[in-house]
């Protein structure tokens, strides 16, 4: 058992520096592209964090084909106007039954921006980080984002977590201003 945490953590910590290699990466071809939208990204000096919504579980969150278009997470804030980034993560997203596949989307303002998807071939225990990240423009003014679960095929564990194990799942909004 203490072998299999270990490859847990392992592929775990393999997965998250692909993705903020990614991330980095985009980031990068941004810079030297010098545009984000009508003005270069150097010009952009400053980010806010308007949402950090962010939750430690020591027990499964367990969903059915019943649950389809629950609420993960919600959030109103207010924006200035400009570039942002949206990010949801969950650390261990588990199908509870052999083929089955679960979709989770962000939504912004009651329109979907990004979705995911997480698929079983053996059944139980594939679990893998669950991660969605949107980046685009608000405008001024009130929002609302939401993370949801639209659908369920099966059995699904957000996150999925073993006696003695605490997973995270956060939801975050930063804003980038000029």
């Amino acid at each position: 058992m203490p072998q299999d945490n270990r490859i847990d953590r392992a592929l775990t910590a393999v997965l998250v520096i692909a993705a903020v290699a990614g991330v980095g990466a985009l980031v990068g071809a941004l810079w030297r592209s010098g545009k984000t939208g009508d003005r270069p990204l150097a010009q952009y000096t400053g980010r806010r964090i308007l949402v950090l919504d962010q939750r430690v579980f020591g027990r499964p969150r367990r969903y059915s084909t019943t649950d389809a278009g629950r609420v993960l997470h919600s959030a109103r804030f207010v924006a200035h106007g400009g570039l942002a980034r949206i990010e949801w993560f969950d650390g261990r997203w588990a199908p509870l039954a052999p083929r089955r596949t679960s979709d989770v989307s962000l939504y912004l303002d009651g329109r979907r921006r990004a979705s995911t998807r997480v698929a079983a071939n053996r059944g139980a225990h594939e679990s893998r980080f669950g991660s969605i990240i949107w980046a685009g423009r608000f405008g001024p003014g009130p929002h609302t984002v939401q993370v949801r679960l639209d659908r369920v095929g099966g059995r699904v564990a957000l996150p999925y977590t073993a006696a003695g194990s605490r997973v995270a799942d956060s939801l975050a909004v930063t804003e980038y201003d000029g």
